[in-house]
């Protein structure tokens, strides 16, 4: 069976046409498709790149979660076989190291703010900040989370919302 439509525009096409990107960006889109999800396929099998703006799974909005922007690179993770994307955004330190060298600020006098342990938290600490502060407003709900044996990433400091630290 020969491919049709846009799965052969998005293989066989390409190739034929010379397509080529050095790069493939995963990020957060609200008009994610399959034609879209093919040609990034495609062109990660033909060697791009595989980059992603952040790993988050989910976005809290409204008082409720939606998929986040590692919801789009998922499906193309689970197609490379596993080979996640060099992720930009927190946690990563490459985005720490640009803040610091925009911002000439010290480090340990410094509090990240968020309300997600596995990004926003992990991004103090590993950044070496002075302090983290976990608002339990977003994705992370409650203190017992990080709580128990398996610690994992543990804030300095929380809140249950940021208008606690008026009071």
């Amino acid at each position: 069976m020969e491919a049709q439509g846009p799965a052969q525009d998005a293989g066989g096409a390409l190739a034929e046409r010379g397509y080529q990107r050095g790069v493939v960006l995963a990020g957060l889109a609200f008009h994610l498709n399959y034609l879209k999800l093919a040609y990034a396929f495609a062109y990660l099998q033909r060697g791009a790149k595989f980059l992603a703006t952040n790993t988050d799974t989910t976005l809290p909005s409204a008082g409720s979660l939606f998929p986040g922007a590692g919801a789009v690179s998922a499906p193309l993770v689970a197609m490379m076989g596993g080979e996640r994307p060099m992720a930009f955004g927190k946690p990563s330190q490459a985005m720490m190291d640009a803040i610091e060298g925009k911002f000439k600020f010290d480090r340990k006098k410094a509090c990240m703010v968020g309300d997600r342990l596995d990004t926003d938290i992990r991004f103090g600490i590993e950044g070496g900040l002075g302090g983290t502060l976990c608002v339990l407003t977003g994705v992370t709900k409650s203190e017992k989370e990080w709580e128990g044996e398996d610690k994992g990433v543990v804030p300095t400091a929380w809140v249950k919302e940021l208008g606690d630290l008026r009071g």
